[in-house]
């Protein structure tokens, strides 16, 4: 009996998996506010130059609120609004009263009016509080005017982090062991989670939002990967469905934080301190990956997972069965080359470059939801509420369809609903063609992360996740800069990502089908699926793959068989 056998006769997905994908479900609860946390933490005030600083109004016997308007409405240029019914003042720019008192400039307000200089901002900016963000911060390091686009490169920057805590974390993963790099990436994450949150200056800002989103990656990763290691072929698709359902319910629950929690800093300490009770309930409840332990030859280990796996969900399964098993597991990942290593990276650049586009469409329609012209509490609910629909649409048709077609078709119908928002106005309209593009992005992307953890054998399943993970977060680092093109023409960065699109989801009818597979233990496993290479696939090809598969499990290639019978 093969290792896949053993895994389904301890619980295809009993109660043990069932607690352990609860609590990994947990961490990918947080992980999506900490992904959107600036987006509701750095929203721009409205604000305007601060003059006269140290003057007051005591002699004019006015109120503190009508000299700051006084003193507005001397300095700052001003404009009719559309409805020329109010005034629109100057953000970044002041009359210049250099060696001009508050008294002087109120006697030759007349005069002055049109006669002095116009400058940029001298002494900083007053900040107005803002009824939806009444705290940002923006305001709180003056990131306005030629310091503004700070903030979309520290967006760029967090996303930097997770381009290289993807490979890092994957790789420590492969080398000392999913729960250890697991536990490590949740204590770090919440070390520089609370200390994110006293932050005194925005380089302190970026740094540990740098350091916090590498560790926060290596969470998601790794839990997806032990998630798929510790159940049955048939839950996989389904599993990793549910820790993104998780995901989902974080966009919700960020946005109702953020509309009952308007300080930036305590939202951010919000999001973090509940990683506390996760990382111990962890420690003592999520197993070493079996897989792992029998790629490391740590066969006596990986028993002892499975018995304690087959305890937890009442089944009975004979000391006997558990340990062939796991020995004719371990014989076979003993014929792995670190040649076969390298070979088996190029086949990976298809999913990548898929990947790397599907990033892009889903963090520009996520990052462009609070600016849909409805509320942006309301729209950012909708955006996460749509991902829950996506996922359990992901489980029925990853299964129905196969991965590969199942995701061409969601990355095409995506893809074709953001060329179709730049034409749609502001208004409910645009809101129900961006909730139904990022619902079939959300559905491709769910489908593409089970489908690279499908191809990837279990010696580098971390590394190759890892790997992947690169090309998808330089997705999210490039988000920031395409979103700048709005500069040029509003709706040309959801034009374009559509249309980039439309184009990847081709790509992905290169990579082979894996429904139905046994996830592969080796390299050798892992080219077995590539025969089914062709767009439309080869069912006697698919046949040939299985059988290779069977033979594998019971150690005799039918020749050998052919062989023995003859001899008989």
């Amino acid at each position: 009996m093969g290792f896949e056998e053993v895994l389904s006769e301890v619980g295809k997905f009993g109660r043990f998996q069932k607690l352990v994908v609860f609590l990994l479900g947990t961490s990918m609860l947080l992980r999506s506010a900490h992904v959107y946390f600036q987006l509701f933490a750095a929203v721009e005030p409205p604000h305007y130059c601060q003059v006269w600083r140290d003057e007051d109004c005591s002699g004019m016997n006015i109120t503190t609120a009508e000299c700051e308007s006084l003193k507005k409405e001397l300095s700052i240029p001003s404009t009719a609004a559309n409805d020329n019914k109010t005034v629109e003042y100057e953000q970044c720019a002041q009359y210049n009263v250099t060696g001009i008192s508050l008294d002087t400039a109120v006697d030759l307000y007349d005069e002055a009016d049109n006669s002095l200089e116009v400058i940029p901002c001298t002494d900083g900016w007053i900040f107005s509080e803002n009824s939806l963000y009444p705290s940002s911060i923006i305001a709180d390091f003056s990131l306005v005017c030629g310091s503004a686009y700070v903030m979309e490169v520290a967006q760029s920057v967090f996303f930097a982090g997770s381009l290289i805590g993807s490979p890092l974390c994957g790789l420590f993963s492969d080398m000392f062991g999913r729960r250890k790099t697991f536990l490590v990436c949740f204590l770090f994450t919440i070390v520089f989670g609370v200390a994110l949150s006293f932050s005194s200056s925005v380089l302190m800002y970026m740094l540990l939002r740098f350091s916090l989103s590498g560790f926060i990656r290596g969470i998601g990763l790794v839990a997806c990967v032990i998630g798929t290691e510790i159940v049955a072929p048939s839950k996989r698709l389904f599993v990793s469905n549910c820790l993104y359902i998780w995901w989902g319910f974080g966009y919700m629950l960020l946005a109702l934080l953020a509309k009952f929690i308007s300080r930036w800093r305590l939202l951010q300490a919000v999001i973090t301190i509940p990683y506390i009770p996760i990382f111990i309930f962890a420690w003592f409840i999520v197993p070493e990956s079996p897989r792992w332990l029998l790629a490391k030859r740590r066969a006596g280990e990986a028993e002892q997972v499975l018995h304690k796996i087959a305890r937890s969900n009442r089944r009975i399964v004979s000391d006997d069965v558990i340990a062939g098993a796991c020995k004719l597991d371990e014989q076979t990942t003993q014929t792995e080359t670190q040649q076969d290593k390298i070979n088996k990276q190029a086949e990976y650049l298809a999913g990548s470059k898929t990947s790397c586009v599907q990033s892009m469409v889903y963090y520009i329609i996520s990052f462009t939801t609070t600016s849909l012209g409805v509320d942006p509490y309301l729209s950012f609910v909708l955006t996460g509420l749509v991902e829950i629909p996506a996922f359990l649409a992901c489980a029925m048709f990853g299964e129905s369809l196969g991965r590969r077609w199942a995701n061409f078709i969601a990355m095409m119908l995506g893809g074709l609903c953001c060329c179709a928002i730049a034409f749609i106005p502001l208004g409910i309209w645009r809101l129900v063609a961006s909730m139904t593009g990022k619902f079939c992005i959300s559905m491709s992307l769910s489908i593409l992360y089970t489908w690279m953890a499908e191809l990837t054998p279990t010696p580098l399943r971390s590394s190759g996740m890892g790997f992947f993970g690169v090309s998808s977060r330089l997705g999210g680092v490039l988000t920031p800069i395409v979103l700048i093109l709005k500069d040029v023409w509003e709706p040309l960065p959801i034009l374009l990502i559509g249309s980039l699109s439309v184009l990847a989801s081709i790509f992905c009818l290169c990579v082979p089908e894996t429904k139905g597979q046994p996830l592969p233990s080796t390299i050798r496993d892992t080219e077995q699926l590539y025969i089914c290479r062709t767009i439309i696939g080869d069912e006697d090809d698919v046949k040939v793959s299985k059988k290779e598969q069977e033979d594998k499990q019971t150690g005799y290639t039918s020749l050998d068989l052919q062989e023995k019978e003859e001899e008989i």
